[in-house]
């Protein structure tokens, strides 16, 4: 008898339960609003004079394609870089299913994800000129990326056929005509350097680093030197073991492979400043040996490009710590890197 009291009492309890999470939903003024808000694009179609509209405007027969630049990650991390950013869902709202084709929404930390921040972290004529180079029609900037609003618009005003939108964007056509424009974007600053990089973890030729187990102190540059084949550096977070994994080549595609110059990639660990020295080792799989790596004031930088295996995870163990003086000392005595109050580090990162 009890048994059977108990099993009415359950079918009671969720019973009222799924009224009352019912009752929620049909009252709750804020899933009202998500949905009223997903079905407005539908029902009214673009504003006037925003992107979509413009977009809408230039339609031929065939979907446009679209670069939204700065490039930002997929899903977005919880700071949201821009306050224009919503012209990016109106827009993909205002065209029916597979009726534009874009650069955003990639995978995060896959092929196309590491291309798109590679080339973002080295600038606007570079991300443009990645995009005209993959075939993309327009270049659709967010001007809330930027540390200037004033002087994009102004660039934009330049060059004939530029437009920008009521809902915060400057729109070019990535022609042969565009050569200008995409130069003149070396003189814009975007708001948060590296925001694809910081937002999602590291990355660089082909090279993924374990989110939130490495970083760049706020106010410097990921980059270290320009040119055709950058160097870049990223600090560990000071750890027991910090992680990597190494894409292989036959995993990208051949033209993603080509631009992150993965097949000539080189890897240094560097002791960091004001450190006497650090005992390390590299993990590559569980049950091999931990390939032992010393890093000294006297040998600052070790390469381990050939000793990190590609296509599994690898991680770096910290087995001891020196100061300057040759002593023994813990995570919390180790020094400040340069120019930061806060952040410190045993070793980095240099890829190339």
């Amino acid at each position: 008898m009890s048994a059977v009291r108990s099993r009415d009492r359950s079918l009671v309890f969720f019973g009222l339960l799924a009224v009352w999470i019912g009752f929620e939903l049909l009252t709750s003024s804020r899933w009202l609003a998500i949905r009223s808000i997903l079905q407005q694009p539908h029902r009214s179609g673009p504003s006037p004079g925003s992107l979509a509209s413009l977009l809408q405007r230039s339609l031929s027969t065939a979907p446009p394609r679209v670069w939204f630049a700065p490039y930002s990650t997929f899903p977005e991390p919880g700071n949201v870089e821009s306050r224009f950013r919503s012209g990016v869902y109106d827009t993909l709202l205002a065209f029916p299913s597979s009726g534009i084709a874009s650069n955003y929404g990639v995978f995060k930390l896959g092929p196309a994800d590491l291309l798109f921040a590679q080339a973002s972290t080295q600038g606007l004529p570079v991300e443009a000129q990645l995009a005209r180079d993959l075939g993309y029609q327009w270049f659709a900037l967010d001007l809330g990326a930027l540390e200037s609003v004033q002087q994009a618009v102004a660039l934009c005003k330049q060059v004939q056929g530029c437009q920008v939108s009521t809902d915060g964007y400057a729109l070019f056509r990535l022609n042969q005509t565009a050569g200008a424009l995409i130069k003149g974007l070396a003189s814009l600053q975007r708001r948060i350097v590296d925001f694809p990089q910081r937002s999602a973890g590291y990355r660089w030729a082909g090279v993924v680093l374990r989110p939130n187990q490495w970083f760049v102190p706020e106010g410097s540059d990921l980059l270290l030197e320009q040119g055709n084949r950058p160097r870049v550096r990223i600090w560990a977070t000071p750890l027991l073991s910090n992680g990597l994994f190494v894409y292989r080549d036959q995993d990208l595609p051949a033209p993603v492979a080509s631009r992150l110059q993965s097949r000539q990639r080189r890897l240094w660990l560097t002791l960091a400043p004001g450190v006497g020295g650090a005992d390390l080792c590299l993990q590559r799989q569980p049950a091999r040996p931990c390939l032992p790596l010393r890093l000294r004031q006297n040998q600052p930088a070790v390469e381990i490009s050939r000793a990190v295996p590609a296509g599994q995870v690898s991680t770096i163990n910290s087995l001891a710590l020196f100061g300057p003086q040759g002593q023994p000392i813990r995570v919390d005595q180790l020094p400040f890197l340069p120019g930061s109050a806060t952040d410190r580090a045993i070793f980095g990162l240099e890829i190339k």
